[in-house]
């Protein structure tokens, strides 16, 4: 029995491989991704996070580029992408939090502009290559949703669509970043007043953001069907899983590895958006002033749950990750819920102390952020027993004629195990202080005022575990399988 197959009988599979190819080989997730990816950007406010549509676009291409390596290609640039749309979140804490009211306008337009830049040299050419890679596989699998030709001439299907999402991309871009450039023309003179023209930037953002969502929509229609008409092609799919399981499936061990890999990417992004990051005097659309977390905590549960589901071949206690996950991502939305509906209603925080009804809602709000924050550290510990499973079945050396070094692989796990200590500590200071820092809102004193950096810190810190921990497993990963 090899090491491989020992591996899969401690995980509970020993009568099949947890490699399985998917039925759709993954245009399912690849249309799903669509509904992540459509919805305009305002300045680099990302309302639905992209992050989560390039994840679920890279696990859709997982397969199918093992196949062509223009699909290859398609996959490291989206992966590129889904670090591109962290960053814009990770801006979001330079504009609001640390430049001044001042320098905001100037702020907005230097990033808006940076990050148009990046989709131009990652995701253009991404689409492309996608769409390209899905010919070639065509042309040579008997493919003919792809080729198709209007009256049989003109572009191919594949093409048509491959040009439509280049234009989307420029337009969703272009959209975000050019009401920005009237900060440069701040005032216009005339004979008798002087107009302050960044008055009238909402109009223009909201005016951009109108443009953006309509061709988004035509985009998502468009590309959506492109994708669906393929998953119907049936003799196609059934040609590609031939070519999977004859030339790449025996090879488990390249799919395991990356497998786990892009779980440990997935957990990564996840533990940047468990970040807390409290932002007063928004005002990007309208002028209304509120307070809000800009780094959504129910993104972090959405993505601790697809790591736990995408394990459920490779390890048995996947569950509980998965159900916690999903426990704490409905809390996080009521209680991000009900922040916006005080905030719409009362504007301010103070209005605890003066108005009832104020009062007993923000009590209701108090008591959410508990069992959010109490789901928040029990899926964590949960996350910890399943990367334990992880660092028990799939981290070691490589094995040779002569065996594997039971000893040095025991004393290299349990040091990967005891790094995982370390990130249920920070989560527990962690959340204390976030539930500190909700029941000091209607304070003034300066320990209220500041709290939100304590939270900020704290929570950064346990970012900061998570990677480090998880960049140990990867590595350990890899060094497992570096002869496959």
């Amino acid at each position: 029995m090899t090491v491989e197959e020992k591996m899969i009988e401690e995980c509970g599979e020993a009568k099949s491989s947890p490699v399985k190819i998917k039925k759709k080989l993954g245009l399912g997730l690849i249309t799903a991704s669509l509904f992540f990816l459509f919805n305009p950007d305002i300045i680099v406010l990302d309302l639905i996070p992209d992050a989560i549509g390039y994840i679920l676009m890279c696990l859709g291409l997982s397969q199918l580029s093992l196949l062509n390596e223009t699909l290859s290609d398609a996959l490291s640039r989206f992966k590129k992408m889904i670090w591109v749309s962290v960053g814009r979140f990770a801006s979001l804490i330079f504009i609001f939090g640390l430049s001044d009211a001042t320098n905001q306008p100037y702020s907005f337009l230097l990033f808006s502009f940076s990050f148009l830049i990046l989709d131009l040299i990652f995701l253009v050419p991404a689409y492309k290559y996608l769409f390209a890679g899905i010919l070639e596989l065509s042309g040579r699998h008997g493919g003919t949703v792809a080729y198709f030709r209007k009256n049989g001439r003109g572009l191919s299907y594949a093409e048509k669509t491959s040009m439509l999402s280049v234009i989307f991309v420029i337009v969703k871009s272009a959209s975000a970043t050019l009401p920005e450039f009237i900060s440069l023309v701040t005032t216009e003179y005339t004979d008798s007043f002087v107009m302050y023209l960044y008055d009238y930037v909402y109009i223009f953002r909201t005016m951009g953001m109108i443009i953006s969502l309509v061709f988004g929509i035509v985009w998502l229609c468009k590309t959506s069907k492109f994708f669906v008409e393929l998953k119907k092609e049936e003799p196609f799919l059934e040609e590609l899983r031939v070519s999977l399981e004859d030339n790449i499936i025996s090879r488990e061990g390249i799919f395991i590895r990356r497998t786990l890999k892009t779980v440990i990417a997935v957990l990564m992004v996840g533990a940047v958006f468990c970040i807390d990051f409290h932002v007063g005097s928004v005002n990007i659309i309208s002028r209304s002033s509120t307070e809000v977390n800009i780094i959504p905590d129910a993104v972090a549960a959405l993505l601790f749950a697809v790591a736990a589901y995408m394990l459920r071949y490779y390890i048995k206690d996947y569950k509980r990750t998965l159900i916690s996950s999903l426990i704490y991502m409905a809390v996080s939305i009521v209680g991000s819920a009900m922040k916006l509906y005080f905030i719409a209603k009362f504007d301010y925080y103070t209005a605890v102390n003066k108005v009832d009804e104020a009062y007993y809602l923000f009590n209701a709000m108090c008591a959410v952020t508990i069992i959010e924050n109490i789901m928040f550290i029990v899926t964590v510990v949960m996350l910890s027993l399943m990367l334990k499973e992880v660092i028990k079945k799939y981290t070691g050396y490589a094995a040779y004629e002569g065996g594997l070094n039971s000893e040095r692989i025991t004393a290299l796990q349990k040091d990967l195990t005891g790094k995982l200590k370390y990130m249920i500590i920070f989560a527990v200071i962690g959340a204390a202080t976030a539930v500190a820092y909700e029941f000091m809102l209607p304070e003034k004193h300066i320990v209220a005022q500041y709290m939100w950096v304590f939270d900020f810190i704290l929570q950064g810190i346990f970012s900061v575990m998570v990677r480090r921990c998880l960049f140990a497993i990867s590595d350990e990963v890899e060094n497992r399988f570096i002869l496959e």
